[in-house]
């Protein structure tokens, strides 16, 4: 199998992206451009994972999703624009309240504090699955593991305060995370908000757009 250039899809990507903002009017539409970006690596992803089946992230798992997540003024659009299509006004009221709720307990918290605190994301439903899987921010698909347990016992060590070591998949981690670079780089190319926040802070931020 051919190796896989990081760098040249990273350059690709950018371009790519570069050029879906240049045909989109300002802060408009950018949802759009993070969904293009997402699906774009995902293909890169299934053509060129060696062995996925080693992958042990499924759903109703949701270890890792008690950490601190960045996104980007785009993914923070599509995840509004999705949960408006999928949501009754009822339930995005609910969802704004428990965004401002949740800001106010995990703001602040460095990367250790808030897997820590075991606070779950804030799209994490009652029965540990996704709710904004579809359109899930570029580093939630970077954040891999091959193995269950030991993040399980990770997040328990880490309390403790011992360190697991968790196995992951680097290559996925890579791939996600130089299209989360690569989409900032083009935000800033075309002058846009390219500073990310966490995901919990962006929502909240955003939070009139669903009540």
């Amino acid at each position: 199998m051919t190796r896989f250039d990081l760098n040249d899809f990273a350059a690709r990507l950018q371009q790519t992206a570069r050029t879906l903002l240049q045909n989109t009017a300002a802060d408009q539409h950018l949802g759009e451009v993070a969904r293009a970006v997402q699906e774009l690596t995902e293909v890169a992803l299934a053509r060129h994972q060696i062995n996925p089946e080693q992958i042990a992230c499924q759903a109703g798992c949701g270890h890792c999703c008690i950490v601190n997540v960045a996104v980007l003024v785009p993914e923070v659009d599509a995840i509004i624009a999705h949960l408006r299509h999928k949501k009754s006004p009822a339930q995005l009221q609910q969802l704004a309240e428990r965004a401002e709720e949740m800001f106010h307990q995990v703001s602040g918290l460095d990367d250790e504090e808030r897997i820590l605190s075991r606070i779950h994301c804030l799209f994490l439903d009652a029965t540990g699955r996704c709710d904004i899987y579809p359109v899930r921010p570029l580093l939630c698909r970077a954040l891999t593991s091959t193995d269950a347990g030991r993040c399980r016992e990770a997040i328990t060590m880490l309390a403790m305060g011992a360190e697991v070591q968790i196995l992951a998949n680097t290559f996925q981690q890579d791939l996600f995370t130089r299209a989360f670079t690569g989409l900032g780089a083009a935000l800033d190319n075309a002058r846009l908000e390219s500073r990310s926040r966490t995901l919990t802070s962006a929502i909240r931020e955003r939070r009139t757009e669903l009540s």
